[in-house]
C-alpha cells in the first residue's frame, strides 16, 4: 500500500461569528462557528474559495482573541498564503474542524478544557454574536487507495479527529478504536454507520498501562490497515518508556501486525505532520493478529 499524500490548499484567514457554544462532556467544550466567510469572498484584493476540510485529521488556526489582547490583528491576506505580525501568530492555535456543513455555513470545534489554556479559556467565555478568526486548512491528507479497515488510538485530544472518521466512513466499514479520557462521564455518543469495535478507558480508574493493554486486546481484522494515534498525554506509551507525552503517527500496513523496532522511521511531530509516510513504532501497535466481533466497552 502506497503512504499517505499531502495536497495543499491557498492558505486564508476568515473573520467568523460565534453562532453557539456549548459543553458536549464536561470537559469538552463545542464552539459552533457561522459568517459569510465560510463561503467565497473577496480579501485584500484575492478571491478566496469556500472553506474546505476533506481529511478528519485537517486542522485549522484560531486566533485568540479577547480583552487581554485589545490590537490583536488579522494576519493580511496574501496571494495563498498569510503575513502574520508576531503578537497574532502567538495567539493562533491548532484545532481540527470537528463537523462543517458548507450548506449551512456551519464550523464545528471542539476544545478540551484545562486550566492555563489560551484557546480553552476563550472557548468557555465565548458567546453567541462574538467574532473569531480562524486561518486554514492549509492542506490536506489524501489517504492511500485500499484501506480494508482502520484502528484509531488516542486520547480527548485526538477524540475530535476519531469521531469524526468514524462518523464520516461508508457504512459498514471495519473500525477498531481505542480511546482514553479522564473518566466516564467524558465518553461521547458518536453518530456513525461503521461497524465500529470502540473501547474507552477511564484514567481515574485505570492503572497506567490501561490504554496499551486494551490496545493489545482489540480486534485486529483482515486485510490493509489505516492505523492512527494521537495524543497529548503519557497513556498511550507504557509505563517507563520515556517517550514524548505529545505524539503522533501513522501507518498503513497488510494483514500483519502493525510493527516498529530499533531504527525504524516514525514520525513524532507534535500537531501536524503534514507528508509522513513512515511507518509507527508505535509500541502499542505492536501485536498479535486477533479478531472478535464489533462492540463498544470501557474499562
Amino acid at each position: 500500500m502506497s503512504g499517505r499524500e499531502h495536497k495543499p490548499y491557498p492558505i486564508v484567514i476568515r473573520d467568523l461569528e460565534v453562532l453557539d457554544a456549548y459543553d458536549v462532556t464536561p470537559l469538552m467544550r463545542r464552539v459552533v462557528l457561522t459568517g459569510d466567510q465560510l463561503g467565497a469572498f473577496r480579501n485584500n484584493g484575492y478571491q478566496i474559495g469556500p472553506f474546505v476540510t476533506e481529511n478528519a485529521d485537517d486542522h485549522v488556526k484560531v486566533v485568540v482573541l479577547g480583552p487581554d489582547a485589545p490590537t490583536v490583528v488579522a494576519p493580511a491576506q496574501n496571494d495563498g498564503f498569510l503575513d502574520w505580525l508576531p503578537e497574532t501568530i502567538g495567539r493562533a492555535r491548532d484545532y481540527t474542524p470537528r463537523r462543517h456543513d458548507a450548506t449551512a455555513r456551519r464550523l464545528e470545534l471542539d476544545f478540551v478544557r484545562h486550566v492555563g489554556g489560551l484557546a480553552a479559556e476563550w472557548a468557555d467565555r465565548v458567546k453567541p454574536g462574538d467574532r473569531a478568526l480562524v486561518a486554514g486548512p492549509r492542506g490536506t491528507t489524501v489517504l492511500p487507495p485500499g484501506i480494508d479497515w482502520y484502528f484509531l488510538v488516542g486520547d480527548e485530544t485526538a477524540l475530535p479527529a476519531i469521531a469524526r472518521r468514524i462518523e464520516e466512513l461508508p457504512s459498514g466499514t471495519p473500525v477498531t478504536a481505542v480511546v482514553s479520557v479522564a473518566s466516564a462521564s467524558e465518553e461521547q455518543t458518536l453518530d456513525h454507520r461503521a461497524d465500529l469495535h470502540l473501547t474507552w478507558v477511564h484514567r481515574d480508574t485505570a492503572g497506567p498501562d490501561a490504554l496499551m493493554d486494551a490496545v493489545r486486546s482489540a480486534p485486529w481484522r483482515d486485510g490493509q490497515v489505516y492505523a492512527w494515534q494521537q495524543a497529548k498525554r503519557a497513556c498511550c506509551v507504557p509505563s517507563g518508556a520515556g517517550s514524548s507525552a505529545t505524539s503522533r503517527s501513522h501507518a498503513a500496513a497488510s494483514t500483519s501486525p502493525v510493527t516498529g523496532g530499533p531504527g525504524t522511521p516514525s514520525c513524532r511531530r507534535p500537531r501536524s505532520c503534514t507528508a509522513c509516510r513512515t511507518p509507527s513504532t508505535s509500541p502499542f501497535l505492536t501485536r498479535r493478529a486477533r479478531r472478535s466481533p464489533s462492540t463498544s466497552r470501557s474499562t
